[in-house]
This record gives structure tokens, C-alpha cells and sequence, in this order.
């Protein structure tokens, strides 16, 4: 049998490819690799945005506007959804990357409408800034 498994550890990921026979019962760890965890890439934004995920699937813009309006000028907040179905994510945009920077860590891992939430700087392509 072959199985893959994969674990989060803070920004890394392992991922483990193990096989087993049934013959020997014995089995065979063939690889760990540690992968740096790629930077969340949009084409659809313009200027500094933050990704928030993990979001209930309840929360409305004018939810995160409140949220995040403390960290700085909001340009647009769009929450992600199919149909009239919110997909449990969104982009918020702010006037300026010290804005942003300041929402990633003010925000990450806070509590929002019942779930602890994610937030990450939104990397566009063609413009990678870095935190």
C-alpha cells in the first residue's frame, strides 16, 4: 500500500510518502520534504490587500470593514462567494502597505464572529512586496 500524508508546522509543510507491504508487515519511510509555504497571489488587487480566511460563512463586509477600519483607510473589502453562498474568505484592501501590514498583525488568529480567523498579506503578481 502507498499513502502520502502531509502536516502544517508554522509556515511549513511536511509532507511524508510512506509504503507498506503486506508480505512483511514492514514499512518504508522513502522521503520528508519541507516546503516553503507559497505566498497567497492575486491578480485582482491593486493596491495593499490582506486575505482573511477561515471566515463564517455569517460574516458580512461591513463585519470586516468594523474589524479592520482600526489599522488603517480601507479602499474595498469583497467577500468571496458562489451564488448567494459566501466560500468562507475575503480581500481587504488598504490605501497603504503600512496599513496592511499593520491589519496581518493585529488581526491574524483573532477571533471574528465565532472563528479564530487567518490574515495574510495578499502578494499580486508581478508586485511582490514582502512583510
Amino acid at each position: 500500500a502507498y499513502e502520502i500524508s502531509a502536516c502544517l508546522v508554522g509556515s511549513e509543510m511536511c509532507i511524508r510518502d510512506r509504503v507498506s507491504t503486506q508480505s512483511t508487515g514492514h514499512e518504508f519511510l522513502f522521503s520528508k520534504k519541507k516546503l516553503q509555504k507559497e505566498p497567497i497571489m492575486s491578480e485582482e488587487v491593486s493596491g495593499p490587500t490582506v486575505f482573511v480566511g477561515n471566515l463564517s460563512f455569517n460574516t458580512t463586509e461591513d463585519d470586516l470593514r468594523n474589524a479592520f477600519a482600526q489599522y488603517g483607510n480601507i479602499r474595498t473589502v469583497n467577500i468571496k462567494s458562489r451564488g448567494n453562498r459566501s466560500l468562507g474568505y475575503a480581500f481587504v484592501e488598504y490605501e497603504s502597505t503600512e496599513d496592511a501590514n499593520s491589519a496581518v498583525q493585529g488581526m491574524d488568529e483573532q477571533l471574528l464572529n465565532d472563528r479564530v480567523i487567518k490574515v495574510e498579506l495578499v502578494k499580486s503578481k508581478g508586485n511582490v512586496n514582502r512583510v
